[in-house]
C-alpha cells in the first residue's frame, strides 16, 4: 500500500496574504503623494497640488480589517481641493481628485502579487 500525507500550511498562506496587502496599502499610500506632488497632472493647473505641505503630510492609512484600510487626508480643505468649491466672488475652482487618478494609475493587483510572491519565498 502506498500513502503519501499532503499538510497544506493555510495559517501561513493567510499571513502572507495580510502582509503582502498591507505593503502593497502603503505602496497605494506613496502613491497618491506622488500625485499630490507630481506638477501638471490636472489640467488648467500646471503645478502640483501641494501649497504648504499639510494635505501630503495629513494623509494617513488605517487598517480596519485584514483586506480593508482607510486613507483620509486630515484638513480642512482637503475635500475642496479633491472635489472642487466656489470662491466667494462665485468662481468655479476645479477639483483635483488625486486618490482617483493614482487609483487608476497604480496596479494594485500586480502589486499585491509581486510582494505575496516574494513573501511566499522566503
Amino acid at each position: 500500500m502506498s500513502r503519501v500525507v499532503f499538510k497544506w500550511n493555510g495559517d501561513a498562506v493567510l499571513e502572507n496574504a495580510v502582509k503582502a496587502f498591507q505593503e502593497t496599502c502603503v505602496l497605494l499610500g506613496v502613491e497618491f503623494t506622488k500625485t499630490i506632488t507630481t506638477p501638471g497632472l490636472f489640467s488648467g493647473f500646471p503645478q502640483d497640488i501641494v501649497d504648504t505641505g499639510r494635505l501630503r503630510d495629513s494623509q494617513t492609512m488605517t487598517p480596519i480589517g485584514q483586506f480593508i484600510v482607510a486613507f483620509q487626508w486630515n484638513t480642512s480643505y482637503a475635500i475642496h481641493v479633491h472635489e472642487g468649491y466656489q470662491t466667494r466672488k462665485g468662481k468655479e475652482v476645479q477639483g483635483r481628485p488625486w486618490t482617483q487618478y493614482a487609483l487608476e494609475n497604480f496596479d494594485f493587483n500586480g502589486t499585491f502579487a509581486l510582494v505575496y510572491k516574494e513573501g511566499m519565498t522566503q
